[in-house]
């Protein structure tokens, strides 16, 4: 806090856990910045920017984190992506 630091998260997998767990640490209110939740796939590339064709790479996940940066002020950012279906 003594940095003017913020939180900024695009999770799809997590659905916004990660930001969730980051509210849930007391007296950091002010570190928290904006959570992008994008689970769809259209959504990722809409309010993101992401290209990556295949949705659950490491590709995809950097590049949901360099629009994440892009379109916000947060400070640092952490992406989130992943495969939840049962196939």
């Amino acid at each position: 806090m003594a940095h003017d630091l913020s939180l900024a998260t695009a999770e799809s997998l997590t659905g916004g856990l990660s930001f969730s767990f980051s509210v849930d640490m007391p007296l950091g209110g002010s570190t928290k910045y904006v959570c992008f939740s994008v689970y769809d796939t259209d959504a990722k590339r809409i309010f993101l920017g992401v290209t990556a064709p295949d949705l659950n790479t490491h590709r995809c996940a950097t590049e949901m984190v360099v629009g994440l940066l892009k379109n916000s002020n947060g400070s640092f950012a952490i992406s989130v992506t992943g495969n939840a279906m049962p196939y």
